[in-house]
C-alpha cells in the first residue's frame, strides 16, 4: 500500500525510537503486473519503467524531494528501488533494458541527492551473479548500470546487493 508523507514520517520516527533501521522500497514488481488481485495500483506502472520522460518525471517531482527531505535521516538505512524488478521481465516481457535504465536513473538521482546508500532488492542470485550460467548474467554491476544511463555517471550504481532467496527457486 501507498504510505502518505505523514505516515512514513511517524514510521521513521516509531523505527528511531525503538533503534531499528528502515529500508523504504519505493516500487515492486507488481506495479506492472495488470491482474486485479495484486491491488487497485498493480499493473499501471509499465509506461514508467519502459518511457525515459516518465520516469525523469517521477524522479522530479517524487523521488528528488523525498531523498532531499530525508537525506540527513540517520534510521534510513539505504533506499530500495525496486522489490525484484526482474519479474518485470520474466513474467510481464517488460524488457531488462528498460529495468536497468530505471533502475540506474533513480540510483544516479539518489546519489546525487543524499548520501544514503541504494539498492535493489533482486529476486535471486543468478542476477547478481557472472558465474551463473546463461541466460541469467549480473544485471546490477556498476558497468551494466551505468551502460543504462550513460548520463548518471558513476552515480547510476548500487551500493551493495540485496539478494531475495526462496527455496523453490534454488534450481533455477
Amino acid at each position: 500500500d501507498i504510505l502518505s508523507e505523514t505516515a512514513f514520517a511517524d514510521t521513521l520516527r516509531i523505527a528511531a525510537s525503538n533503534g531499528i533501521a528502515v529500508l523504504p522500497v519505493l516500487w515492486s514488481y507488481e506495479m506492472v503486473i495488470t491482474n486485479l488481485s495484486n491491488g487497485v495500483y498493480a499493473g499501471h506502472g509499465s509506461n514508467l519503467i519502459t518511457n525515459p520522460i516518465a520516469t525523469q518525471s517521477y524522479i522530479a517531482n517524487v523521488l528528488i524531494p523525498m531523498v532531499r527531505r530525508y537525506a540527513t535521516n540517520a534510521t534510513i538505512l539505504a533506499w530500495e528501488i525496486c522489490n525484484e524488478p526482474e519479474l518485470m521481465y520474466e513474467d510481464q516481457g517488460i524488457p531488462k533494458a528498460d529495468i536497468q535504465r530505471f533502475c540506474a536513473m533513480i540510483a544516479a538521482a539518489i546519489h546525487t541527492n543524499c548520501p544514503q546508500d541504494v539498492t535493489v532488492g533482486s529476486a535471486g542470485l543468478k542476477y547478481c551473479s557472472d558465474v551463473v550460467s546463461p541466460p541469467c548474467t549480473n544485471w546490477w554491476k556498476d558497468s551494466e548500470l551505468m551502460a543504462a544511463h550513460p548520463s548518471g555517471g558513476t552515480n547510476a550504481r548500487l551500493d551493495f546487493y540485496e539478494i531475495h532467496y526462496w527455496t523453490n527457486w534454488v534450481a533455477q
